[in-house]
């Protein structure tokens, strides 16, 4: 009898321990799911209208994409779990709408082309216009990244900007002070480096309204020509 008791206790004792670990490795295996499914909802792809090729874009990576010049569409099809920011240079962007849901999107005030993309999943028709052809380094962020990202990139080249216009006003006095036109001649240098790069960044954009402007875009020629 003892035995019996003994046996059937080791057998409830086993069998208690198999229910257990399966159902701890269901539990490994739905939350693994989980997380996979959360992570894979978060995705963003680029299909070009003329080739129909599809380039999955990856969160905070630029593209490797070049526009040709002239007009140039897109389909934007994401899917996100929260609020991002689409963006992408403009050096030779001469028109560009965003068209979602039968409407067109206004760009967020920057130095980069920017868009708002609201959480959940949608589709986009991009269409740019550019003089030339050049690179636009497609990307996106979530929302927090790309605030984050902007304050750190105007902290930077407002430092930069502060050098550059100590060291300018500093050649240019020691140049009238000595009457050596070496100086000025290196104060003007480095004013014409800041203005390409002020340029180049599309910072003049922070004070203007449209997201093109022809009187840009011809300084910025004569800057790279200089």
């Amino acid at each position: 009898m003892l035995n019996n008791t003994v046996t059937i206790r080791k057998h409830l004792h086993t069998t208690t321990s198999l229910c257990i670990k399966f159902c701890g490795a269901l539990f490994v295996i739905f939350i693994f799911l989980i997380c996979n499914t959360a992570i894979a909802k978060d995705s963003c792809n680029l299909k070009s209208i003329a080739n129909s090729v599809s380039i999955p874009l990856s969160q905070g990576i630029a593209a490797d994409i070049k526009l040709e010049k002239g007009i140039n569409q897109f389909e934007l099809v994401c899917t996100l779990n929260q609020s991002g920011v689409f963006t992408f240079t403009r050096p030779a962007l001469e028109r560009f709408s965003w068209q979602q849901n039968n409407q067109l999107k206004a760009p967020l005030k920057t130095n980069q082309m920017a868009i708002l993309m609201e959480q959940g999943s949608f589709n986009a028709k991009l269409t740019l216009t550019t003089t030339a052809s050049y690179n636009p380094r497609f990307t996106w962020l979530d929302s927090q990244q790309f605030i984050e990202k902007v304050q750190l990139y105007n902290l930077i080249f407002g430092v930069f900007y502060g050098l550059c216009a100590t060291l300018i006003f500093y050649a240019l006095i020691i140049g009238y002070g000595i009457k050596d036109a070496i100086f000025k001649l290196y104060g003007i240098y480095l004013f014409c480096i800041a203005s390409f790069i002020f340029l180049q960044e599309g910072q003049p954009y922070l004070f203007t309204n449209g997201y093109f402007s022809a009187y840009i875009s011809h300084l910025y020629t004569t800057a790279r020509s200089l």
